[in-house]
């Protein structure tokens, strides 16, 4: 073998590996970068679910009133909670239709990127179904389950609470929140997130 032939020659070896002939020579620093870029990805996908809770939160403590209207002229709470929760699947329909292709094509960009750096062939630009799946998954069922939890608990209120905007009264505001809600100039969906935060 190899190291037997370095040996009668003198040659000291310190240590060796073998791999396949299908395995990458850096296989080790692709499955670090991977990993790193699966961390990210559970990441994001963590901080868009408490985005989505966060938001619901704030939609409907705005709109308590007309969720006791609706209650008022015979809107059951299963009703007004198929409302909510068919505005969030549309949301993500919408986005799903934005983010396969621009994600798509972020990948590829990535991917030119790294094989320039480490050395191997990008291949051609094309979609890879498991990633699209999985970004269906993804945009429609996490908005889904974690928008149920402020939406059931939005529409939980009683109509006289509802009508009397009992929810929306903040009994124990901040300075932080007082300060918020005298900004100007900024969103109206950066303003709710900004004070639905700080809000309690």
């Amino acid at each position: 073998t190899i190291l037997r032939a370095f040996d009668r020659q003198g040659i000291q070896v310190i240590a060796s590996y073998s791999r396949r002939n299908t395995d990458h020579p850096l296989i080790i620093y692709l499955n670090a970068l991977a990993g790193v870029l699966f961390v990210l990805g559970f990441l994001v996908v963590f901080l868009s679910a408490f985005l989505i809770t966060n938001t619901l939160s704030a939609l409907l403590n705005q709109q308590i009133v007309q969720v006791g209207v609706m209650k008022t002229i015979g809107g059951t709470r299963r009703q007004i909670n198929g409302i909510y929760m068919v505005l969030i699947l549309v949301f993500s329909l919408i986005s799903l239709v934005m983010a396969v292709p621009l994600a798509n094509l972020a990948a590829w960009a990535e991917n030119r990127i790294l094989a320039e750096s480490i050395n191997f062939i990008a291949g051609e630009h094309r979609f890879v179904p498991q990633a699209v799946l999985l970004q269906v998954v993804v945009a429609l069922i996490i908005p889904q389950v974690v928008g149920a939890i402020p939406v059931i608990q939005g529409t939980r209120i009683s109509i006289q609470d509802a009508l009397n905007g009992a929810v929306s009264r903040v009994d124990d505001q901040g300075r932080i929140y007082r300060l918020l809600s005298r900004l100007r100039g900024l969103s109206r969906p950066l303003l709710i997130s900004l004070r639905n935060t700080f809000r309690r």
